[in-house]
């Protein structure tokens, strides 16, 4: 490993300027399989939930039969409803609908003036609204224009794309032509939301149960930041709503200090693990930012490859970081781990619903606990003894998958 790559275990990543451009969000996994088969993708997806409905099962490699599967599939779908009903994942829905990039229902009386407070107020008072409008974290970081989309795709799943360009003018408002999306230049700070699973249904991995707890993730996402822009548009600011859409969200994390970047490909975060949904405002609100973390996660999945061991697509790399991606769903230039997006995808559609063993498996998503804590203190201060963690783990069973009727417990 080169001195540039030893170099990136002690910064929270390393980007070549050189190599990197800006992601263009025609090439999310989602839209490039869409394109692939000819038509959405999540229509072969509902079809194999369908019929895996019909067989009792819950996923087409569960061992298990479920004779109530249409019970869950309900659960799934209510789960799911917000987040369809504001644009399913925000992807290809910049500044539609619900997130719209200005007001939505705050009158003018009230985004016509400025609250002017302090940087320090203001964060305090930002991250304890998300936190109202249903966040479990809140981060702020300043906004790095590399991590937005170089442009969207309006046909977004669908088989023809509709590209516009996402473009920094020096404008009051943001808004929308024909050809492109524009964001003011004085938008310069991101706010960045991390929203938690429950813990025993993601365990349930490969099973349609992870499905319903990631979907109401998304759901609460769509919430909290339709809700929050509005908040700050009522203070006078301009506020950008974003889910999947408009950036990406795990550099923003790791630049809002919400935790680092696994080798499976997600924000590993010092109190949920991985085991999170990311969304985001975009505003020009003076807030103070954040400052990175570092939890140890780099030189721990070094040695831990349990996500790799356990991924049934065989999506997640098992050598050492690169600066090249793997496919057009990869963008180059910055040192990580790159993930077969499509691999893992194609998975979703045979499976008749979502993954997530990667978030289960990983040592890193068990809940807080006196164990887990000092597990992950060693981890930060003491990385010679990670293989240990590691063993444990499997010793005393966190590898074993959760049965489906967790849902009703508690």
């Amino acid at each position: 490993m080169g001195n540039k790559n030893k170099e990136c275990l002690r910064k929270p990543y390393l980007v070549d300027e050189e190599k990197y451009n800006r992601f263009s969000a025609a090439n999310i996994a989602f839209n490039v399989v869409s394109k692939g088969i000819g038509r959405p993708w999540f229509k072969d997806y509902t079809e194999k939930m369908v019929k895996n409905m019909e067989k009792g099962r819950l996923s087409s490699i569960s061992k298990e039969e479920y004779p109530d599967a249409k019970v869950y599939i309900s659960l799934y779908a209510g789960a799911r409803t917000f987040n369809a009903v504001v644009g399913p994942y925000g992807e290809g829905r910049e500044n539609l609908g619900l997130l719209s990039w200005n007001p939505v229902y705050i009158p003018e009386f009230l985004y016509k003036k400025k609250v002017d407070f302090s940087p320090e107020k203001l964060s305090q008072m930002v991250k304890r609204a998300a936190r109202y409008f249903g966040a479990d974290k809140a981060g702020i970081t300043k906004l790095d224009k590399k991590w937005v989309y170089s442009e969207t795709d309006r046909g977004m799943n669908e088989p023809e794309y509709r590209i516009k360009k996402i473009v920094f003018e020096d404008v009051d408002n943001p808004y929308e032509d024909d050809e492109k999306l524009v964001i003011p230049e004085k938008v310069d700070r991101a706010i960045v939301l991390v929203f938690k699973h429950e813990y025993d249904l993601i365990n349930c991995a490969p099973d349609l149960p992870v499905s319903i707890t990631t979907n109401l993730g998304y759901a609460k996402m769509g919430f909290t930041v339709v809700s929050l822009a509005e908040f700050i548009r009522a203070m006078g600011y301009i506020a950008i709503p974003s889910m999947n859409d408009t950036a990406l969200s795990i550099p923003l994390a790791i630049d809002a200090g919400l935790g680092e970047f696994g080798r499976h490909g997600l924000l590993i975060t010092p109190e949920f693990g991985s085991n999170v949904r990311i969304a985001k405002v975009l505003t020009d609100m003076p807030l103070k930012p954040d400052k990175p973390v570092e939890l140890g996660v780099k030189k721990f999945c070094q040695v831990c490859k349990v996500c790799a061991e356990k991924c049934p697509s065989r999506s997640i790399p098992f050598d050492e970081p690169s600066w090249e991606g793997r496919s057009e769903c990869n963008n180059p230039g910055v040192y990580k781990w790159y993930l077969s997006m499509e691999k893992c995808l194609y998975f979703w559609i045979a499976n008749g619903t979502s993954c997530s063993s990667c978030i289960a498996y990983c040592p890193f998503t068990k809940p807080p606990g006196f164990l887990h804590d000092i597990a992950r203190w060693f981890i930060k201060h003491v990385p010679a003894l990670n293989r240990v963690w590691i063993w444990l783990d499997k010793i005393l069973g966190y590898e074993k998958k959760y049965p489906a009727e967790m849902i009703w417990r508690g």
